[in-house]
């Protein structure tokens, strides 16, 4: 992740990205874009190579760059983590329990998220419609009944539970469920918003696309934000090596009712 930073620190290497972006171009194809000298464009890609934001194809004498999509997945969730920490600082600046409007008149706040996960469609199904294999990444107990009308119920660190009704299971696409807390004393109450995963094959993995809806208001929105990216971090790491290690949130509960619940 740190390398990829760096690489794209660099506003020259930025533009190669955009040139291949959508197809394959030779480094003389590149180096066309650019007043640069031939040797200081192959130094730049050769960075993005170590980086892992380019893939390098040979054909014959040609070497031919092709942006590689799944080496952006950890940088963004990393910046997308640094921007739901200063929208949390912002909200506790200026926002107040009696600041807050009524529930009827609370804006609803959509949340997503795209992570590459290196697993086919298929796994990655599994890891969230199977009770054992989604405590792998998230929760200690779950009740998951994969079909349109089934319980979702995830007992996510010890004594705080959400709650939901499955709404679509189109394995291995698509599967969303609605959400709530329980004994949330009304801010989040189970069946409020909804959760939906877009499942889509790239690269030899899946790219999925998490959708929070309905979140009421910006104070929701930022910490489930910052929830989930705890929670896909620790998928990718499912699908990477197997096992995501312990979650610091269920050793302290405490650190969930701070960072998740609004």
């Amino acid at each position: 992740m740190d390398a990829a930073l760096k690489a794209l620190a660099d506003p020259h290497r930025r533009r190669i990205l955009e040139l291949v972006a959508d197809g394959e171009l030779t480094a003389g194809g590149i180096a066309e874009h650019f007043t640069l000298t031939r040797p200081a464009v192959s130094q730049h890609l050769a960075v993005l190579v170590e980086a892992g934001l380019l893939e390098l194809r040979r054909d014959g004498t040609r070497r031919l760059y092709r942006a590689r999509r799944a080496g952006f997945a950890g940088a963004a969730l990393l910046l997308e983590g640094f921007w739901d920490d200063r929208l949390g600082r912002l909200v506790r600046a200026v926002g107040s329990e009696a600041a807050r409007p009524a529930a009827d008149d609370v804006e609803r706040v959509c949340v997503q998220r795209d992570v590459y996960l290196p697993a086919g469609p298929e796994r990655v199904w599994a890891m969230l419609t199977d009770p054992e294999a989604a405590t792998g990444w998230m929760g200690v107990d779950a009740r998951i009944d994969p079909r349109p009308g089934g319980v979702y119920r995830v007992e996510v660190v010890p004594g705080e539970v959400v709650e939901g009704e499955v709404l679509v299971a189109e394995r291995p696409t698509r599967f969303a469920h609605t959400w709530g807390w329980v004994g949330e004393g009304g801010a989040v109450p189970p069946g409020t918003t909804a959760v939906a995963y877009e499942l889509v094959p790239l690269d030899g993995g899946t790219l999925l696309r998490l959708t929070h809806r309905e979140l009421p208001g910006v104070r929701a929105a930022g910490s489930h934000s910052r929830g989930w990216a705890h929670y896909l971090e620790r998928l990718a790491a499912v699908a990477a090596v197997g096992d995501a290690g312990p979650d610091p949130w269920v050793a302290d509960p405490g650190r969930l009712l701070a960072e998740l619940r609004p």
